[in-house]
C-alpha cells in the first residue's frame, strides 16, 4: 500500500509539472504508467525482501588465454557490484539484483525469454566464473523475474576467451555482427535460415529491421552486405550460439 501510495504521488507530480499529456489524456496516460510500473516495483520489492543483507562488492580479474596477434591477450578487470544475500543462511551463494523496464519475455504464454536483453548479464556472468567468483543473479524486467545460476569457470573462460578475442578484432575495425540477426540465425533450421536473417536485420511490413542502426547501416546496409563476407556466420556461431545456449540452461523466468 505504501509503495501505491508513493507512485501515485511521483505520477501526480510528473502530471502537474507537465511531463504527461493534457486534459483527459493524462489520466489515461498515468493509469497505463501506473498498470506498468507498480508490478515491476511490487516485484522489484519482493525480491530485496528475500536478499535482505547488503554485501560488499567483489573483484573480477580475467586474462584472455589465447594470445592476440600482437600477442597482447586482453586484460579484464572490473568489480562486481550491487550484491546481496539471502535468508537462508551465510553459506548461500551472493545474489547480484538488478531492475530494468524493458520486457523480458519474448512470448509471455509459453515463458521464453528475449535472449538480445540478457547480453549485459551473460557477460557479467561469464566474468564472474572465469574470474573464479560463485554468484547467481536475479533481473526484474516488466513483464518477468529472470533467475540465473551460475556457469562453471572451465567454460565460462572458453567462452569470454572468445568475446575478448572478438573485441579485439572489432578495435581494429567495424565486424559484420548485429545481435538479434545473428540470434536469429543460429535459432533457426538451415533451409529457414537465410529468410530469418533477412527478415531480422531488413526488417519489413510496420517492423524496423536491426540493420536500420545507423552504426550498421553505414556499412552493412541490407543483410546481402553483412553476409557477404562469411563472416557474419562465423561470429554468430561462435558468439550468438553461446549465449542462446547460456538462456536455455541458465536462466529461468517467472
Amino acid at each position: 500500500q505504501a509503495l501505491a501510495a508513493l507512485l501515485a504521488t511521483r505520477l501526480q507530480n510528473l502530471r502537474r509539472a507537465g511531463r504527461l499529456p493534457l486534459g483527459g489524456f493524462a489520466e489515461r496516460a498515468q493509469a497505463q504508467l501506473e498498470a506498468v510500473l507498480l508490478p515491476l516495483l511490487q516485484a522489484w520489492q519482493h525480491v530485496q525482501a528475500q536478499h535482505p543483507t547488503a554485501m560488499a562488492r567483489v573483484p573480477l580479474r580475467y586474462q584472455e588465454g589465447a594470445s592476440t596477434p600482437e600477442n597482447l591477450p586482453p586484460l579484464l578487470q572490473d568489480w562486481l557490484d550491487h550484491l546481496r544475500q539471502g535468508t537462508h543462511g551465510p553459506d548461500d551463494a551472493p545474489v547480484w539484483l538488478e531492475l530494468t523496464p524493458s520486457k523480458l519475455l519474448q512470448d509471455a504464454k509459453k515463458g521464453t525469454v528475449r535472449t538480445d536483453k540478457l547480453l549485459t548479464a551473460w557477460v557479467r556472468s561469464l566474468a564472474a566464473a572465469a574470474s573464479g567468483v560463485v554468484v547467481h543473479g536475479i533481473l526484474v524486467g516488466r513483464d518477468a523475474t529472470l533467475r540465473i545460476t551460475p556457469l562453471d569457470a572451465d567454460s565460462a573462460q572458453t567462452t569470454l576467451d572468445d568475446v575478448l578475442h572478438t573485441w579485439h578484432q572489432g578495435m581494429a575495425g567495424p565486424l559484420p555482427l548485429a545481435l538479434r540477426t545473428g540470434l536469429a540465425l543460429v535459432a533457426s533450421k538451415e533451409a529457414a535460415a537465410t529468410a530469418a536473417t533477412a527478415a531480422a536485420y531488413n526488417g519489413g511490413y510496420q517492423r524496423e529491421g536491426e540493420g536500420a542502426e545507423p552504426c550498421l547501416a553505414r556499412i552493412y546496409p541490407d543483410i546481402d552486405a553483412l553476409a557477404d563476407d562469411g563472416r557474419f556466420a562465423t561470429l554468430a556461431q561462435s558468439l550468438c550460439r553461446p549465449l542462446a545456449e547460456w538462456v536455455s540452461a541458465h536462466v529461468q523466468a517467472t
